[in-house]
């Protein structure tokens, strides 16, 4: 095989915030189990399907308080009409690639989204009238284009699969998968590519990688409740002793909880922006290499009121991606997080769609950077979404750490995705806006 013309070489230090994260099981000892049913509530409860799961919204009443939110700069200067034309694409892409993969999966490379709104499809080869079937299938022809690689998703998949199974034995930092490039990203140190590389090329065709060489390690900084609030990993202010809440939920049980990043850890968690008294316990906290995430949950005390309004913002939770269809390599998301206020960030491009760390977890996604901080661990990050009348925030995952490079100063965040958050820690339903 010919010699890689592009290596990129580079220093990754990966940051992880602290946050908290769910279990399903409730503790004895402080834990609402008096809250009522969530089959109970007042309002429909929405149940969305996917891969024979069911994932449940709770709607609940939003409860901002004149006096302490203040309007973000995404809420004001984001056009609805927009947002609901972008909406509809998306899902008109999910509809296709579906179809794609359900018909077509071996010859099926993925898809994104150009910064204009048009759809591309990938794949490996033509079939008679098949883009002419599509542009029939979709609602937007005019806003779908084809684009012929060498690999299918399912390759790509397949040979990640491989070169990650054998991570550490090879010395590898991370293995992750970008369709739009249709190649399979292989981060490892510059001893480890001398070493390893004609071995890492037993296994995987060179024109499918992209190399990314560098040496990675592990930092970790980690009554009204929103998401994006700081909680507190004790009853004092200790610097760094806190993690960001991703969103609001329900256990399997149906008592309320709070969910944040796992390597936050177990402990009994505070609100101190609200008074001296637990909010409750996390014994859930997940956080492996063999795991999907980095989350777990707090067990609620009865005094807690959980929210669906973002921290100090006028946006309120108004659905969540359970399939996934909102994150695609360039698709936009913004991270909510203590550190920032009400504001949160600005848009961040998703940069590759299923990223592995062997020292850390998998199927992760890696976005553009934004300045998060020690304590922004757990925190949510969002698409925006519209019913056609408001914006609303979908949540797309919990905030993990950050990956930094050090030789050409690039930096990345990456985070958990919600389906997998929702799936591992075995959630009963997630608390959204019951106006969506």
């Amino acid at each position: 095989m010919s010699t890689l013309r592009r290596i990129i070489y580079f220093t990754l230090v990966f940051s992880m915030f602290f946050s908290f994260t769910l279990d399903s099981n409730v503790e004895a000892n402080g834990s609402n189990t008096d809250y009522q049913d969530p089959m109970a509530a007042a309002y429909k409860i929405r149940n969305y399907e996917y891969e024979g799961k069911i994932y449940k919204a709770i709607p609940m009443d939003s409860k901002q308080s004149v006096e302490t939110v203040q309007q973000s700069i995404e809420s004001t200067v984001k056009d609805i009409e927009s947002i609901k034309l972008n909406d509809a694409r998306l899902e008109d892409r999910q509809a296709i690639k579906e179809y794609l993969e359900s018909e077509y999966g071996d010859i099926f490379g993925g898809t994104y989204s150009e910064k204009d709104g048009t759809n591309v499809y990938l794949l490996t080869k033509k079939v008679d009238n098949l883009e002419k079937r599509i542009k029939e299938k979709s609602k937007y022809p005019d806003k779908t284009k084809f684009k012929y690689v060498k690999y299918s998703k399912k390759e790509l998949k397949n040979s990640k699969k491989v070169i990650y199974d054998s991570a550490n034995a090879l010395g590898l930092s991370g293995v992750g998968m970008n369709s739009k490039t249709n190649k399979v990203n292989i981060y490892l140190s510059e001893e480890s590519f001398s070493l390893h590389k004609d071995d890492i090329l037993k296994k995987i065709n060179e024109d499918m990688v992209n190399w990314i060489v560098g040496d990675m390690s592990t930092e970790e900084l980690a009554y009204d409740l929103y998401p994006g609030e700081r909680i507190n990993m004790g009853p004092n202010e200790i610097l760094f002793s806190w993690c960001s809440l991703g969103f609001n939920a329900f256990n399997s049980s149906g008592a309320y909880v709070g969910v944040t990043a796992g390597h936050c850890g177990n402990s009994v968690y505070f609100d101190l922006s609200d008074g001296s008294s637990s909010i409750g316990s996390m014994n859930n906290a997940v956080n492996s290499p063999t795991s999907r995430i980095d989350a777990g949950y707090i067990n609620y005390v009865s005094s807690v009121d959980p929210s669906v309004n973002l921290n100090l913002n006028s946006l309120t939770i108004g659905t969540f991606d359970y399939n996934g269809s909102r994150h695609e390599v360039g698709d936009a998301v913004t991270l909510h997080a203590q550190s920032f206020g009400g504001n949160g960030t600005h848009a961040l491009t998703v940069l590759d769609e299923s990223f592995d760390d062997p020292n850390g977890n998998l199927d992760m996604v890696l976005t553009e950077n934004a300045a998060a901080v020690a304590g922004d661990s757990g925190g949510l990050f969002y698409s925006h979404i519209s019913n056609g009348k408001k914006t609303y925030a979908c949540i797309e995952g919990i905030l993990k750490g950050r990956v930094n490079n050090n030789s050409t100063g690039t930096k990345y965040l990456v985070f958990s995705k919600f389906k997998n958050v929702y799936d591992g820690l075995k959630l009963g339903g997630v608390l959204v806006d019951s106006s969506y």
